[in-house]
């Protein structure tokens, strides 16, 4: 006949801690609610949740997208300004973004870095198949192809300290023949509503 194994209630990942203990004893003990084993187990359990947290906070430190007390730290290896007035979110994204720009300069790479300052963005490159479809007698030799875009949204792009970090990831990893566009979309059209061209040229 099985006998049931009594356990210490309660939310706390301490009473979590205790439940497990008082199932590694076993039945022997029956450490229900009110008992002096319950609270020994409890006050164990409150010792092993302390050393559990203080764990799970050194290990959020070790990295740029959970660290808060080391974050001004992080900032100064990577060469990043701390600047308390900007959300904490914020400096963890471009802490994050500055250290994947060290990986190296391939597209998903690039696009790995950016968004980790804005999860949106898209990145799009030109193929030589299309370059040359474009070439003329007077440009024979377009250089498109080493040049690639990087879309964010406009809110994205109207926000100066977001644009400054992405710009300044781009411009850390892009390979030294290439040129990098960051915009809000792919084309350019006269009618588009959005277009400021016919007011400044035609005013």
């Amino acid at each position: 006949m099985m006998v049931p194994q009594a356990l210490p209630s309660g939310e706390t990942l301490g009473d979590a801690f205790a439940r497990e203990l008082a199932l590694l004893i076993g039945t022997a003990y029956q450490p229900s609610d009110g008992t002096l084993i319950a609270e020994d187990l409890r006050t164990i359990g409150d010792s092993l949740a302390d050393v559990y947290t203080t764990l799970q906070n050194a290990l959020n430190e070790a990295f740029t997208n959970t660290a808060v007390q080391l974050l001004a730290e992080w900032e100064f290896r990577l060469g990043l300004p701390t600047d308390p007035s900007i959300p904490i979110a914020d400096r963890q994204a471009a802490a994050t973004a500055k250290r994947r720009a060290n990986g190296g300069a391939s597209a998903t790479r690039i696009l790995a870095a950016v968004r980790s300052i804005y999860d949106g963005a898209t990145l799009a490159t030109n193929s030589c198949v299309a370059v040359a479809a474009f070439s003329t007698p007077a440009y024979p030799t377009r250089r498109d192809v080493f040049q690639f875009v990087v879309v964010v949204k406009p809110e994205v792009w109207g926000d100066a300290v977001k644009l400054s970090h992405l710009r300044t990831i781009v411009r850390q990893m892009k390979r030294a023949h290439t040129k990098c566009v960051i915009t809000t979309r792919i084309g350019f059209r006269f009618a588009d509503p959005l277009s400021l061209f016919g007011r400044d040229v035609f005013g």
